[in-house]
């Protein structure tokens, strides 16, 4: 089974691009695809409390991929904001000042050590006023300008560092 990480800025298709994906495979080339989708809106945990949020996003993100890798049914898996993604959020967090340099580091280390549940990472990029544009024309939610430029630079620092997995960027700036 090959696992493929979707990670990246809001609003930039990673969702989208995992349905389409799935079903070209799976209609047109008879293979099994499963998917991890994202845990952020599953967690039970209140958001203002960010790293334990974060903490439980990861641990419920790796424990579904190691199920779907008890699998022997499967071609393709898909995870929508994976291991790569957490890394990014809890360095937000550190930039937000909401945790030390000290306890991202360690969480840091602690998660790459999750890094081999996945093959590959495809990033879709787009410049934080993109992203907050589409958000306001979707309704928006819970983003802001200041969290979307701190997410955006923690991207530039973590995609050059990616190892464990073959890293695809996507420029998402057009409209799909």
């Amino acid at each position: 089974m090959i696992t493929v990480e979707f990670m990246g800025m809001p609003k930039t298709g990673k969702t989208t691009q995992i349905s389409l994906v799935e079903d070209i495979l799976e209609d047109n080339n008879g293979y099994k695809v499963g998917s991890v989708a994202e845990s952020a809106m599953k967690s039970p945990l209140d958001k203002d409390d960010h790293f334990k949020y974060n903490a439980w996003c990861f641990h419920e993100t790796a424990n579904k991929i190691m199920e779907q890798h008890l699998r022997d049914d499967l071609d393709y898996l898909f995870v929508d904001r994976g291991i790569y993604d957490r890394i990014a959020f809890d360095d937000v967090l550190y930039r937000k000042g909401k945790i030390s340099k000290e306890k991202r580091d360690i969480h840091k280390e602690y998660v790459k050590q999750f890094t081999n549940l996945e093959d590959n990472v495809v990033a879709f990029m787009v410049e934080p006023q993109t992203s907050m544009k589409r958000e306001y024309c979707d309704g928006g939610r819970v983003m802001n300008g200041d969290f979307l430029h701190m997410l955006y630079e923690s991207y530039q620092d973590i995609l050059p560092d990616i190892e464990d997995a073959d890293l695809k960027v996507v420029d998402a700036s057009m409209e799909i």
